[in-house]
């Protein structure tokens, strides 16, 4: 299987026949990762494959993309490129998860039907850093947008005492 993806992986036919596919996917069609990411154009590479072994049913697979994202210091944009590889296992219940081996990462679905663009938004969405900043701290100033300006020297002005007041009145 190659070029434009299904709306779903069939998990269930891979033991007639393992299901390889090569191919891009729009960051648009990605509507989560779209909230995630300061520009949503752009494409994303894939290449997966399920195969069958052990009776168990895998999803082996790398995605790669360019990602847009809002540096959190100084507000610019931010190219981050991803690569990720991904190493799933089909599972039906939380107890089969749990019995995986540590190789595999569960791939949760009771009628093993998987949304190709959910697997591929899932990984995307996992490699994205916790904070997006610049590296080094100098490469942020490209964009001034939302810079934080130093505070402006304090004028001094001539305390007033409010109980000053009060006691002039005191003594009328």
């Amino acid at each position: 299987m190659s070029g434009a993806a299904g709306e779903y992986l069939d998990l269930t036919r891979v033991s007639q026949r393992p299901i390889r596919w090569a191919g891009a996917i729009s960051l648009s069609a990605l509507p989560r990762l779209a909230a995630a990411v300061a520009d949503s154009g752009g494409q994303a590479t894939v290449e997966l494959q399920a195969i069958q072994a052990n009776g168990q049913v895998s999803v082996h697979g790398q995605v790669q993309a360019n990602l847009v994202l809002t540096c959190q210091r100084c507000f610019g944009s931010l190219d981050f490129p991803v690569k990720a590889d991904f190493n799933l296992a089909w599972v039906r219940s939380e107890e089969e998860a749990v019995r995986l081996p540590d190789v595999y990462e569960p791939l949760l679905s009771l009628s093993g039907r998987v949304k190709f663009a959910e697997l591929i938004e899932d990984e995307l969405l996992l490699a994205l850093p916790m904070v997006a900043l610049h590296t080094p701290p100098q490469a942020c100033g490209g964009d001034q947008r939302g810079k934080v300006q130093p505070p402006a020297r304090a004028v001094k002005t001539p305390r007033s005492k409010p109980f000053t007041a009060l006691k002039t009145l005191k003594h009328r």
